[in-house]
């Protein structure tokens, strides 16, 4: 399924325009925000500043989706190891750091996302991107909010869900502009919602 026609096509390419400038714009917003978290995860301790996961987007094509790592790899304290040298046996956990929690707390470890949009891999508005291996491919791309009715972490604002190829048919900056303004109601009401 495609967008459909040349009128869908020139709808979606609008709305790519839109993406990658309002992210551009955002990036330059927050880029001084990005750098002190950035220089806090590095401080806190070793690692990368970034978390990437590999997932599939429009027309089965993958992409790193990125966010700021949160989590150190380590050992449970009951089991009396060193976290350098656990020991034969011994497995490590993911364990969310100090700054990581503050980060996750106030959503900024998604910030990254808006590196993806501003490549063209992601939108801010769209289905969610898919892990390799779990499906076909999305006619569109995947969004940082979408079309789904449950609110979640990693989901989509609260509110009547949408499937794909509803979304494909009715497309419309309004209609973003409808999802994303229930995603920011949703994040400012202090709900789980993205």
């Amino acid at each position: 399924m495609s967008p459909g026609g040349r009128a869908g096509d020139r709808r979606f390419l609008v709305k790519g325009v839109l993406d990658r400038s309002l992210a551009a714009a955002l990036l330059l917003l927050v880029g001084a925000w990005l750098l002190l978290i950035a220089v806090a995860i590095r401080l806190e301790g070793p690692g990368p500043v970034f978390s990437r996961e590999r997932r599939v987007g429009r027309y089965g094509r993958e992409f790193w989706l990125l966010r700021l790592r949160t989590t150190v790899l380590d050992v449970p304290d009951h089991l009396g190891a060193e976290p350098d040298h656990p020991g034969p046996g011994v497995e490590r956990v993911q364990v969310v750091t100090r700054v990581g929690r503050v980060v996750q707390n106030c959503w900024l470890d998604e910030l990254p996302k808006l590196i993806n949009v501003l490549r063209g891999e992601m939108s801010f508005v769209g289905p969610s991107p898919w892990v390799p291996g779990t499906g076909g491919h999305l006619p569109v791309k995947p969004g940082l909010t979408g079309l789904y009715g449950r609110g979640s972490r990693s989901g989509c604002p609260a509110g009547p869900p949408m499937d794909v190829d509803e979304y494909v048919r009715n497309y419309s900056v309004a209609l973003d502009l409808t999802i994303l303004g229930r995603a920011l109601r949703a994040g400012l009401a202090g709900s789980d919602a993205r």
